[in-house]
């Protein structure tokens, strides 16, 4: 996550914009979706060398990566992952011969109200037992377009859902988290599964600042 806010600083030092006009009329891409694609392709792809201080073996980000998981029926089905994030070394360091892997799911913030839809994603977290070994904590990022609103707007907000909300366990609500010294945009919580044994699993969330570079 703090490669992340790396990747996102060297972005804003770029100064892109993306006009929202120019995208519906050349392209039948979602916005959310090109915004995450554009990011992972131009960014956390090309500034790998950064990662050399935390001794990352082989790191792979990808995009739209299919998972299997089993929802609370027990019914196998397809997970697409907005950021999937897999490196060589995880294996040894969690002692597991399997391919771990790292996701993050990706929501763009309009209006206030979009926080249900980005809760939405919690929820997912939630109810989803995966079949390939996954780490007990996920990502989140939130584009936030609208210069009207703060973090702090709509961390209260997202809060304020999951306190009356039934269908996600949560232990912790969103907190701040300092994980990048130049930045604080990132929270944390934590939540269960709901299926037995009731694992406990952590959120990163980004809040990311998207309202000067978003054009309408």
């Amino acid at each position: 996550m703090w490669y992340i806010i790396e990747c996102y600083l060297i972005f804003i030092n770029d100064n892109k914009t993306y006009s929202l006009k120019e995208l519906k009329s050349n392209s039948k891409i979602k916005p959310e979706e090109y915004f995450r694609t554009k990011f992972v392709d131009e960014y956390l792809r090309r500034n790998k060398h950064l990662l050399q201080i935390f001794q990352m073996e082989d790191i792979f980000f990808g995009k739209e990566e299919s998972e299997f998981y089993k929802d609370n029926f027990k019914i196998e089905q397809e997970d697409f992952i907005d950021i999937y994030i897999r490196d060589s070394g995880l294996q040894s360091y969690w002692c597991n011969k399997e391919e771990i892997y790292f996701a993050i799911e990706c929501k763009r913030i309009k209006q206030l109200s979009d926080a249900r839809d980005y809760l939405s994603d919690i929820e997912k977290f939630c109810n989803r037992s995966h079949i390939n070994t996954r780490l007990p904590f996920e990502g989140q990022i939130a584009f936030i377009e609208n210069p009207k609103l703060t973090q702090t707007t709509i961390i209260d907000k997202i809060n304020s859902i999951l306190l009356s909300n039934k269908l996600i366990r949560t232990d912790s609500y969103l907190v701040a988290t300092e994980i990048h010294k130049k930045l604080n945009c990132a929270f944390h919580s934590i939540h269960k599964k709901n299926f037995s044994p009731n694992q406990q699993f952590a959120i990163y969330h980004l809040m990311l600042d998207y309202s000067g570079i978003v054009i309408s």
